[in-house]
């Protein structure tokens, strides 16, 4: 315990480095927000993934985040199977154009703790020909791609096991949060946790048809 958290302790407050890049991020997606266009989120590998569920349909969160899910990435299938599915080629592109909700000029969260895999790269680079805005949450060695905005949680083998977790979750916070409070009047679901759909009729009205995994 007191290992982890001195690991914790020495790691977090380098996530500061990225307030530029946040700010940045999070006026884009509240311009998007106000547009009332769709803030898509897709996790390139099962760990990302499964984050997803962290801050999709939750009280006081933005309800206009879609989230891009697919049996491939989800460990519920099989983890070794997902493991398979990572780096089939063509995979990325083939899962984005599934959701026919995208449309040029939404923004797109790409999340992956493996900027290396050929499913994070595919997605990057069809998601930039979609003419997508696109918001990379990595730990990164080196720019990707031109045209992202790079949110960087540093070299992995400097995040202990579990602090990965943890990074990508502080950071999905903050950036949602801030993008939230920059909106004209923000959609938010109402309500702690799970929202009840009873206290938000008329925002699952709007997004109902337009949000699949809603």
């Amino acid at each position: 315990m007191e290992r982890y958290l001195s690991q914790a302790a020495a790691y977090l407050p380098s996530l500061g480095q990225n307030q530029k890049e946040i700010r940045q991020a999070a006026a884009l997606l509240a311009e998007t927000t106000n547009q009332n266009r769709l803030i898509h989120i897709f996790g390139a590998q099962p760990f990302t993934s499964s984050l997803i569920g962290t801050v999709f349909f939750r009280g006081g969160g933005l309800a206009n985040l879609n989230p891009i899910l697919d049996p491939s990435l989800d460990i519920a299938h099989g983890a070794w199977r997902s493991s398979l599915c990572r780096d089939l080629e063509g995979l990325a592109p083939c899962v984005l154009d599934y959701y026919e909700n995208i449309q040029p000029g939404d923004a797109i969260l790409l999340l992956s703790e493996d900027p290396s895999s050929r499913m994070f790269r595919e997605a990057v680079e069809h998601a930039l020909g979609k003419e997508l805005r696109v918001i990379v949450i990595a730990p990164l060695f080196q720019k990707t791609a031109e045209g992202c905005i790079f949110i960087d949680l540093g070299p992995a083998e400097n995040l202990a096991d579990g602090m990965m977790a943890a990074a990508f979750s502080i950071v999905l916070d903050v950036l949602l949060q801030k993008a939230a409070e920059g909106c004209k009047v923000p959609p938010l679901w109402q309500g702690r946790g799970f929202p009840k759909s009873s206290s938000n009729e008329k925002t699952l009205d709007a997004y109902l048809e337009r949000i699949r995994h809603l």
